[in-house]
Parts: structure tokens; C-alpha cells; sequence
């Protein structure tokens, strides 16, 4: 088995390696230090026991930076092993088509790990139960160009997030010409993130329709649908998928497109 690790870099070590002094201070000496490099430490030492754990395994394998994912050939590798909490996992799964993909909490006490099964004491068992569940992914083409896969949710809406998003919504219901803060949509897994707390609804993992809702427009309630089409009228539109780490512009009058697309394995039975 060949295994790609994908590692977050620590909150202390963006701030500690800032170019602003004041940032440079506040991770030394500043009010939560203690709390970054005790973050840190308990990241390290997670990444350097799931490593161990591989190599005692006869697994070869190879670190990346989530960051640096892009340049990855992820169809090379017959597992990938994000080590962090949610956000590293999101990250990484944008570049999955269909390899497994185990999460490994690099820090329980302080990060949010619903995707990652494992911790540093339990990774050799999920490793070797292998212990495999599809969930669903939006998958969204604009102007007929395909974006990554969301597993969680997307955002349409104005990059300044304080002006108004316009748009036409189409879906087998009619259309709608919208004025909101943006539209959510989200997965049946990403249900209870960002959209529960946007006033949606929570939604079975095996639901087979995507929920959507026109974020602050009144009388606005979430619905849901197995493909919608947007029309942007707003003239500096972006599109955020899983967060905001990944956005892209959208040009006036593009279109769209979003229904479900490939699945992503996920390796430690979280439904249960």
C-alpha cells in the first residue's frame, strides 16, 4: 500500500513565522501562547505516531502540506491519511476522486474532528479495519466548468460579505430572482455545520437530496432539491466550497449548475 499523509501546518507556526512583529508576539508571549504550542505539540507528536505506525506496517508513504495538494498525483496513492481536524480533511478531500481517506484528530481536546475517525492511538486499528462508507458530494459547474467536489457545503454570494448577493434561482419548482446575503447549499452531511446554524434543518447521512437556502431574505426557508441552476446578477459574485479556503470568481450572468456528484470514501464507520 502506498499512503499519502496530509498534514495542517499549526496555528503557532503561521503566526510565530508572521512578517508582523505584533502577530510574531502573540503567538511567544501573548495571552493563548500556552495554548498554540500545546496545539502544536499534540499535532506533532499525532503526525509522528500514525508515521510510525506506517512504517511498522511496511506502508510506504509520503508527507504533503495541505497546501500544496495541487501539486500532489492523488490517484497515485491507495489511501490518504489527513492528519488534523476537519479543515485539513475538507482540504484534502477536493483532491479525491475515489481513494479511501482516513482522518486521524491530531488534537481531541481542542479541534473538530467529525470526519476524522481516528486519533494517534486508534489509527493502526481504523488502518487495518479499513472500514469503508461513501458520503455525498455537490458536485457544481460553472459555465460548464467543473469545480472540486464539496463534501460539506457551498456558498454563492458577493466577495464583499457585506453587500447584497442578486441572483436567479431555477429549480423544478420555477424561478426565483433573489436578493440575499447568499445562497447555501449543502450535502446531507454538511447539514448539521454551517446550515444548521443559518436556520436549515438537519438531515439524515443517506438522504438522497441536497438542502438550499437564501441566506437573511425574509420569509426565506430552506428546501430541498437533487439539482438546482443559479444565475449570478451580482457583478463581484465568488463561490466558496467547504469553507474559505477554496473559492473562485464568478463572472455576471454565469450560470451554476449544481447537483450531486462522486462520493468520497471515508474510512471509519462514522455512520454508526
Amino acid at each position: 500500500m502506498k499512503a499519502l499523509v496530509v498534514s495542517k501546518k499549526s496555528s503557532f507556526d503561521f503566526y510565530s513565522n508572521s512578517n508582523d512583529k505584533k502577530t510574531r508576539d502573540y503567538a511567544v508571549i501573548g495571552p493563548h501562547s500556552a495554548s498554540l504550542k500545546s496545539a502544536k505539540a499534540s499535532h506533532e507528536n499525532t503526525l509522528e505516531s500514525v508515521v510510525r505506525d506506517l512504517v511498522r506496517m511496511g506502508t510506504e508513504w509520503k508527507l504533503a502540506y495541505r497546501e500544496s495538494l495541487a501539486e500532489v498525483d492523488i490517484p497515485s496513492y491507495d489511501l490518504i491519511v489527513a492528519v488534523g481536524g476537519d479543515g485539513t480533511f475538507l482540504d484534502a478531500s477536493h483532491y479525491i476522486r475515489s481513494t479511501p481517506i482516513l482522518g486521524v484528530n491530531s488534537d481531541p481536546e481542542r479541534s473538530v474532528g467529525f470526519y476524522c475517525a481516528a486519533d494517534a492511538e486508534t489509527f493502526k486499528k481504523y488502518l487495518t479495519d479499513q472500514n469503508i462508507e461513501q458520503f455525498s458530494r455537490l458536485e457544481v459547474k460553472v459555465d460548464g466548468k467543473t469545480l472540486p467536489l464539496a463534501l460539506n457545503e457551498i456558498l454563492i454570494a458577493h466577495s464583499n460579505p457585506a453587500a447584497m448577493t442578486r441572483y436567479t434561482l431555477k429549480t423544478s419548482e420555477g424561478e426565483e430572482n433573489i436578493r440575499s446575503s447568499g445562497l447555501l447549499v449543502c450535502t446531507p452531511t454538511g447539514s448539521g455545520a454551517w446550515m444548521l446554524n443559518a436556520g436549515g434543518l438537519p438531515m439524515d447521512i443517506g438522504q438522497k437530496e441536497f438542502q438550499y437556502l437564501s441566506r437573511d431574505s425574509h420569509g426565506q426557508k430552506s428546501k430541498f432539491a437533487e439539482s438546482i441552476s443559479v444565475v449570478s446578477h451580482t457583478r463581484e459574485a465568488r463561490i466558496f466550497v467547504d469553507g474559505e479556503h477554496l473559492s473562485y470568481p464568478i463572472e455576471l450572468g454565469s450560470t451554476i449548475n449544481i447537483g450531486f456528484g462522486e462520493p468520497l470514501n471515508i474510512i471509519g464507520g462514522l455512520r454508526s
